[in-house]
């Protein structure tokens, strides 16, 4: 006895598809019970034949499903594009706004003569260097995430494309 198991996932739903080959009545009816609970079909075979049968006629996805088929949509890609923002841009405003602060605080430290202008230049260009380097650690980092999501996304696609060109070309055929 042995079972196949075809997942095949839609927008956010799942089927679950199986096959069972050489299952006695029993096994037959406990699998079907399984494949309708996860809202696929149930189909029971003999040999490898029976199997190309079920798998490339009779579950072959349609015209329809194949045009549907996306892999990671617009939409998707800009959310996740959009969530790194809204992490890059905030860090990147509280450091701007932290070498602000120490710079109004050496004016002001230098102009009530709290400080020599020479320690006020030094902490000003320690300021800047920092926040340089602060910048280009959060670019670096931003882009190396926006490279990932971009392979990621380009990943995807391809697999879907080479599944979609696989059964425009079984359709074809019949």
């Amino acid at each position: 006895m042995f079972h196949f198991w075809r997942t095949v996932i839609s927008g956010p739903e799942a089927k679950v598809n199986i096959i069972g080959f050489d299952v006695d009545d029993d096994g037959q009816k406990q699998l079907k019970q399984v494949a309708e609970a996860g809202g696929g079909n149930y189909a029971t075979v003999r040999d490898k034949s029976e199997f190309e049968d079920v798998i490339l006629k009779k579950w072959k996805p349609s015209i329809f499903q194949l045009i549907g088929t996306q892999g990671v949509q617009l939409h998707e890609y800009v959310d996740q594009m959009e969530r790194l923002q809204n992490i890059y841009g905030p860090l990147y405003h509280a450091s701007e706004r932290e070498a602000d602060r120490i710079k109004t605080a050496v004016y002001y430290l230098k102009d009530n003569k709290l400080i020599s202008r020479e320690d006020g230049t030094e902490v000003s260009d320690k300021a800047e260097e920092m926040r340089i380097l602060r910048t280009d650690h959060f670019k670096a980092i931003k882009e190396e995430k926006d490279a990932e999501a971009k392979k990621a996304h380009e990943e995807i696609d391809a697999k879907v494309q080479a599944w979609k060109d696989k059964w425009y070309k079984e359709l074809e055929n019949e």
